[in-house]
């Protein structure tokens, strides 16, 4: 409306560690997990000056985080698992992240 952009980046790196719960005679397999990363973060907001100009500003900082999640795990074959779950995470810019996918097993 006011001829006003805003981009806002977050890159990230981190490590997260699963525990998985062993239900018996299932090929389900749930999971929790957390972990730490850095976060890159860089916001950027551009506008109009009103006088056919553009003004600019920007920040970036780099934030500790921390990401609380879980899942589970369901055996397609025996080589691949079927894979749903849900993380979170805090930092100066909380996430939710709901991610489905198939993981294969290298080697024997």
């Amino acid at each position: 409306e006011f001829g006003a952009e805003v981009s806002i980046n977050d890159i990230s790196l981190g490590v997260r560690g699963k525990y998985l719960f062993s239900i018996k005679d299932s090929s389900i397999r749930p999971y929790l997990g957390a972990g730490l990363s850095m976060h890159f973060l860089n916001a950027e907001v551009s506008f109009d000056d009103g006088n056919g100009g553009t003004m600019t500003a920007d920040d970036s900082s780099t934030e500790l985080g921390l990401d609380l999640g879980g899942g589970m795990a369901s055996a397609v074959s025996p080589k691949v698992d079927l894979i749903g779950e849900l993380w979170y995470g805090v930092s100066d810019i909380d996430q939710l992240a709901l991610r489905m996918g198939m993981s294969m097993k290298l080697g024997s």
